[in-house]
């Protein structure tokens, strides 16, 4: 091989390391439980790029398929799973278009192209009831006590990742009143969780209103309640 020949090889090798995936800046992208619409783009390379998979970190790549100038091929076993298309001479995008390459199962497979990666996380919205927001005045003055619940019907994160955030708002002010981490230990059967979120807390007598607003991830599901301080409840 010619040194011209070995120099275009390497800067075709060069321009394949320097490529990433426009939406995965994190290292990794969410993505709801069995959701046909998820593509990834990648750009920054030229002359041929391969798409590849791995199940976790310590397995070996698999070829999707490569696009090499405007053509571009899946592998015949994954083409009914994944769609490749060239967009320009330096980008291309990978879709997911059966539920089974979002299911809970393939949660956190590693994805590249070039040197790029991004990690596919699976989560199911959080679901909620509805939130039970009480307050109670000692019968002697003082501070009163508001205390707040909400059921978590069904939620799942293949992280293992939740939050569950209270928040109470006052005119244009916000003031968080807990934000806590759920349901910790490992899940290994990767099933759905649920629980409760509650918080309570004290605050000064005296007339004002107050939107208490709870927010559980992984979905960022939110929902609230406003509570009149002189003892009448109503929700939004």
């Amino acid at each position: 091989m010619s040194a011209r020949c070995v120099f275009l090889v390497l800067l075709l090798v060069a321009c394949a390391q320097g490529a990433r995936i426009l939406n995965c800046d994190r290292g990794s992208i969410d993505v709801a439980e069995g959701d046909t619409s998820l593509a990834l783009i990648c750009d920054q390379y030229s002359g041929s790029i391969s798409w590849q998979y791995r199940a976790n970190p310590t397995t070996t790549n698999q070829e999707i398929g490569t696009c090499t100038g405007q053509t571009c091929q899946v592998n015949q076993y994954l083409s009914q799973y994944y769609q490749l298309q060239w967009l320009t001479d330096f980008s291309s995008k990978l879709t997911f278009y059966h539920a089974l390459t979002t299911a809970r199962e393939s949660a956190d497979n590693i994805y590249s192209c070039g040197n790029a990666r991004c990690t596919v996380q699976v989560n199911v919205p959080a679901e909620l009831g509805t939130p039970s927001v009480v307050l109670s005045r000692p019968s002697q003055g003082g501070r009163v006590t508001v205390t707040g619940t909400v059921d978590i019907t069904r939620v799942y994160s293949s992280q293992g990742y939740y939050t569950c955030t209270w928040v109470r708002q006052q005119g244009g002010e916000s003031t968080v009143v807990t934000h806590k981490r759920l349901f910790p230990g490992p899940n290994v059967n990767k099933e759905d969780r649920s629980g409760k979120c509650d918080f309570t807390e004290s605050l000064d007598p005296g007339f004002a209103t107050y939107t208490y607003k709870v927010l559980v991830y992984p979905g960022a599901t939110e929902k609230t309640q406003t509570i009149i301080e002189v003892g009448s409840v109503k929700a939004d």
